[in-house]
């Protein structure tokens, strides 16, 4: 069945002769997903883009950046970037558990990074934690220093 939905724009890469096409579309028109306001749902040489073993992914303007700097990392046969911000594996980290004291603020649990921090597809950098089955934004997480 042929695709109704309107397309925002695409982005064609040809690079050493193999070329990729790249649609993006508004992610509103899913209204059922419940998407996040401004991101849009890609389509990569016909395919969907999904991520995470889900069967939608939304993306930011800067998750569409990190597929169109993979593609060209892909296409030119360079190696991908290594994740960054200085979180390693064991790193203790301060995050919040959704909980929030009674003047508002809120509680945070002391846990361990179980992983590097990574570039999420949506352009958002993500830790997984122990005790936490998804991983954590690192905009969410705050390092607590060793002391002394």
């Amino acid at each position: 069945m042929a695709e109704t939905r309107t397309k925002m724009g695409s982005v064609l890469l040809k690079i050493s002769g193999k070329t990729t096409l790249i649609e993006l579309f508004d992610a509103a028109q899913w209204p059922g997903e419940r998407p996040e306001p401004g991101t849009v749902r890609l389509r990569v040489n016909g395919r969907w883009l999904a991520a995470g073993g889900g069967k939608y992914a939304f993306v930011t303007l800067e998750g569409l950046a990190v597929v169109l700097a993979g593609a060209v990392h892909d296409g030119a046969g360079l190696p991908r970037p290594v994740a960054g911000h200085g979180i390693a594996a064991g790193t203790r980290l301060s995050v919040p558990n959704g909980q929030f004291f009674e003047e508002g603020r809120p509680v945070f649990d002391r846990v361990i990074a179980k992983t590097p921090a990574f570039l999420g597809i949506d352009g958002r950098w993500r830790v997984f934690v122990v005790g936490r089955r998804e991983p954590v934004l690192l905009s969410d997480c705050e390092r607590i220093e060793e002391e002394a």
